[in-house]
């Protein structure tokens, strides 16, 4: 029996779409999460588990018997809100940057969606009401794990989880405007990151009031959504002393961000879609003169390429990777030296906001030794790992996955362990500025102990390396970027539970033992000894960790790039 198919009316069918526009993209970015749901979960889950256990619990521990009822409650209570919106703010910072900017530049999304009756402020609309269920679904996760350990309780639920949305909302509409003007990634999301992101985290009293830092910092907590929100929950569930008019101002400053925000992002949306942003015209016309073809070298290839014999199989080593690693530092000074310069500030602001906010709390520690005196150099071995992961893993990934750089790379006479030593030489580099800079940082606020400390600087370099050879195995394995958050989820539980903050003896014998395993801590203890002048054969001990590490890094890593490019 045949069946007869009705007609499909197309204008009616267009019609629907352009009148709910904004919910259909709103269902598409929900249903992308399914690709990386168990990313989004997992992660979502154990980072607030990790981050209650290191800070809310280890933290107040040192806090709680140092300044008893200062706070006028437990430490884990006073900072449960702020763990909860910091999240929603890294949540929203995540969807609307490099969520916005994919959707836009590499996979081209809303180019497609807006050649359909679909217009660019739905799309805009669309993206907002599609990210506002992941960040319902993070804020979940986070108040189960405060539920558990009692830092909050069921009836705050009801007034947390609307004000975190509320300030997930006004911070993320205004950078998803931002972002829908950006056309290339040169770094300016993680400059973003670090110089506006993290100062807003550490300074809208998330960890102390804002009331114990200097009155010229204060207008920083004033102007960050995170700070009202955060101030308005804990007025609300913790019954913090308040004007009666203040929940009222800082309401209507988080409505009033989030309205102007998705007003900006829908306009920059038609704007960039319908290409009427002038810079975005002249960028893609250079972008036209450079695709013409280039004069070949006399022997056939351009840009020098004749000077690089090809062969079927590269050798594993050439000695050439002096090459990679001068292309690396040329590609990234010349892209952003703001990016490179911006990671020596991270480090910088953890000693000023803990050192200071919590130093008032905390007072002296391990053998009368000041608060910021004790963390400066634990932060010294934070800033050579942050600039070797940041050099290994995102910068790696991008090479691999989308500039296919590492491909090209070895179908000349490079091999595989020439690039691995290349890329580590460019994180060595940025190593060890991060952590020059930051010694001459404790240098002028007198938190140097000893003359030893010189040697900070090729320690710093050692750390630097074994990290950057073990970030760049592991990104090897990574096959999508929101993989790349499972890296991320391990070096923030290191970052917190290496004896940065408070030392690893609040810990159960059984986990300060497994503390003691991590990279981090080895450095920490190493340049602790440095700078407090007490060198003994155990700082030798922490120095050949790094140098097993970063043997087994580049190893590996040079393994996987033969295995991926060279079959």
């Amino acid at each position: 029996m045949t069946e007869t198919l009705s007609p499909v009316d197309h204008d009616a069918r267009a019609a629907q779409v352009a009148r709910w526009g904004a919910f259909h993209h709103a269902r598409n970015v929900v249903m992308q999460l399914r690709s990386w749901w168990v990313s989004l979960f997992a992660i979502g889950a154990l980072e607030p588990l990790l981050t209650v256990l290191a800070l809310g619990v280890g933290l107040g521990v040192v806090v709680d018997a140092a300044s008893p009822g200062a706070l006028g409650v437990p430490f884990l209570q006073f900072v449960a809100p702020a763990m909860l919106l910091s999240s929603a703010v890294h949540a929203a910072q995540a969807e609307n940057t490099l969520g916005v900017f994919s959707s836009f530049k590499w996979h081209e999304l809303y180019q497609a969606a807006a050649s359909t009756p679909t217009t660019p402020s739905q799309l805009a609309e669309g993206h907002w009401l599609g990210s506002t269920v992941r960040y319902l679904i993070n804020c979940a996760t986070v108040i189960v794990v405060l539920l558990v350990f009692g830092a909050i309780t069921p009836a705050s639920v009801l007034v947390l989880l609307p004000v975190a949305v509320l300030t997930a909302w006004s911070f993320g509409n205004p950078v998803m405007a931002w972002t829908a003007l950006q056309h290339d990634e040169n770094g300016q999301f993680s400059i973003f990151s670090r110089l506006v992101v993290l100062p807003l985290t550490l300074f809208s009293g998330t960890y102390f009031p804002l009331d114990v830092l200097p009155g010229w910092l204060h207008p920083l907590g004033w102007i960050s959504p995170l700070w009202h929100g955060v101030n308005l929950a804990r007025i609300l569930t913790l019954g913090q002393a308040a004007p009666a008019w203040l929940p009222f101002v800082h309401v209507a400053y988080l409505t009033a961000l989030t309205v102007a925000g998705l007003l900006l992002a829908r306009r920059f949306f038609h704007l960039r879609l319908t290409g009427a942003l002038p810079h975005l015209r002249q960028k893609r016309t250079r972008k036209r003169v450079a695709s013409e073809p280039v004069a070949a070298a006399p022997g056939g290839l351009p840009d020098g390429q004749s000077m690089l014999p090809r062969t079927s199989h590269s050798a594993s080593f050439s000695g050439r990777f002096p090459v990679v690693a001068a292309r690396g530092l040329k590609a990234n000074w010349g892209a952003s030296s703001m990016l490179m310069a911006s990671g020596a500030v991270e480090p910088v602001l953890y000693l000023l906001a803990m050192g200071i906010g919590l130093g008032a709390f905390i007072g002296q520690v391990q053998s009368g030794t000041s608060y910021a005196a004790w963390i400066a150099p634990a932060l010294l071995a934070t800033s050579a790992l942050n600039g070797a992961v940041m050099d290994a893993t995102w910068n790696v990934f991008m090479k691999l996955k989308f500039d296919k750089l590492y491909e090209t790379m070895l179908s000349t006479s490079l091999g595989p362990l020439d690039v691995a030593l290349g890329e580590i030489t460019v994180a060595l580099v940025r190593g060890g500025i991060y952590a020059t800079s930051f010694v001459a940082v404790m240098a002028l606020l007198g938190l140097v102990g000893s003359w030893w400390v010189l040697l900070a600087i090729p320690a710093c370099l050692l750390i630097a390396f074994g990290i950057a050879a073990l970030g760049m195995a592991a990104t090897s394995f990574c096959r999508t970027f929101q993989q790349m958050d499972w890296i991320m989820l391990v070096l923030m539980p290191m970052f917190m539970f290496s004896g940065t903050f408070y030392p690893v003896d609040v810990y159960p014998a059984p986990i300060a033992a497994a503390v003691k395993c991590l990279p981090l801590w080895h450095g920490i203890e190493m340049l602790r000894d440095l700078n407090a002048g007490a060198v003994s054969w155990l700082t030798a001990g922490h120095a050949l960790y790094f140098v097993v590490l970063a043997v087994l890094g580049v190893w590996v890593a040079s393994l996987r790039l033969k295995a991926l490019f060279l079959r």
